[in-house]
């Protein structure tokens, strides 16, 4: 329960009571705790446990042209290859006001951005203006990982691995036959899955271009 006078506080707790609420009835498909973008009909997820710095790169990429689907959960429906995202503000917290502050003015007031004491609710529309929350065919997995000082590291995740840090982000596994793990699997071997280790976007700059081209995404 909240009681104070500030709508971007109300709004955030109402976003997470709502999180909650969806993961804990979940049952017909795989539900992430993951950013969702899209770019030319390719679906990429982004899962990730908390503080990996998913909404941060989730932002970046929808300043790079991405379709914003989510920054905090992705689902794809039992035997379903297609991605949806829970179309929501991002939740920007507040360490990452710096790293985004060449695509977000955070000091200029907007109506698209409500401002609590530790996070910012920004609409994608700050980012692109003609963002679409169409579902996509999910055509990539990756798992992002932010460490100040680090060289860029993306590297191919084999099928186990990929399963694995699949399940670790499964946020609805109680809810499903065997905790989700046959149809986890069956996600592993169809999708190609990369690890991503950066502390930079201007590293990112060719890298995700490239790594879209190799995966025959336009």
């Amino acid at each position: 329960l909240y009681r104070g006078p500030s709508a971007a506080e109300l709004a955030d707790h109402l976003l997470a009571d709502s999180c909650f609420h969806l993961a804990n009835r979940s049952s017909g498909g795989l539900l992430f705790h993951a950013g969702v973008v899209a770019l030319n009909g390719c679906g990429v997820l982004l899962p990730g446990t908390m503080g990996a710095g998913k909404t941060t790169l989730t932002a970046w990429l929808v300043s790079q042209n991405f379709n914003y689907l989510s920054d905090e959960m992705g689902y794809l429906p039992a035997g379903s290859a297609t991605v949806h995202g829970l179309g929501r503000p991002l939740s920007i917290k507040r360490p990452s006001r710096p790293v985004l502050q060449p695509w977000l003015n955070f000091s200029e007031p907007s109506p698209h951005r409500l401002t609590a004491a530790q996070v910012d609710l920004v609409q994608p529309a700050l980012l692109r203006s003609d963002n679409r929350f169409d579902p996509a065919p999910l055509r990539l997995i990756l798992f992002p990982r932010y460490r100040a000082g680090s060289s860029l590291n993306l590297r191919p995740l084999s099928k186990a691995q990929a399963g694995k840090a699949l399940m670790e982000c499964l946020i609805n596994a109680r809810n499903l036959p065997g905790h989700g793990f046959a149809q986890i699997t069956r996600l592993a071997r169809q999708v190609p899955a990369f690890q991503l280790t950066y502390s930079h976007f201007r590293q990112l700059e060719n890298s995700i271009p490239a790594l879209f081209e190799s995966q025959s995404c336009p």
